[in-house]
């Protein structure tokens, strides 16, 4: 019996090693939402981190997390620094890295807590026939065990994405 729970267990943990090499070892996560808005009215509630505290699905869920935003809105170097509840929203910083006015733009996301990483957040804005659409992506690399992590970041990220984009709807509508 103790023969057959060690060869189960040896099995188990040789999976555990080896199923990471065929996972992917990075992720994207994108969603996109459709406003009837100018394209540079979202860019300006986007791009501006006094107004993403103002819709942020973080934020929503941790109103206790402090929050210092430093630079010029719309400028490489722009600040966005919370801390919060570690089971709630951790922390860490966005900072922005490019600007394409009034159509991307590109930070780094980095994360202290609860766990340390590091993304790409970029956001990006085109004029539709109706408005404008708004693409929101982040992405990053995976270490080897979070290879198994990376095979539940579209539903985790993917919803924050989709309630996030739903409260900047609400919000445009009062604009």
């Amino acid at each position: 019996m103790l023969k057959k729970l060690g060869l189960f267990f040896a099995i188990l943990i040789a999976v555990l090693m080896i199923v990471p090499l065929f996972l992917p070892s990075d992720y994207s996560v994108m969603r996109s939402k459709d406003f009837v808005q100018s394209d540079s009215l979202i860019y300006s509630l986007v791009g501006d981190f006094n107004e993403f505290v103002k819709w942020s699905p973080w934020q929503e869920r941790d109103p206790g997390a402090t929050v210092t935003i430093t630079g010029v809105p719309f400028t490489v170097g722009y600040k966005y620094e919370w801390k919060g509840d570690p089971d709630l929203s951790g922390s860490g910083y966005m900072e922005v890295t490019s600007i394409d006015p009034g159509k991307k733009i590109t930070m780094n996301l980095v994360f202290n807590e609860p766990m340390q990483s590091t993304a790409l957040n970029v956001w990006e804005f085109e004029k539709t026939p109706d408005g404008s659409r708004m693409f929101w992506t982040t992405s990053g690399e995976l270490d080897y065990f979070g290879r198994y992590f990376g095979l539940m970041m579209d539903g985790m990220l993917g919803a924050d994405f989709e309630h996030g984009l739903s409260n900047l709807k609400k919000y445009a509508e009062t604009k």
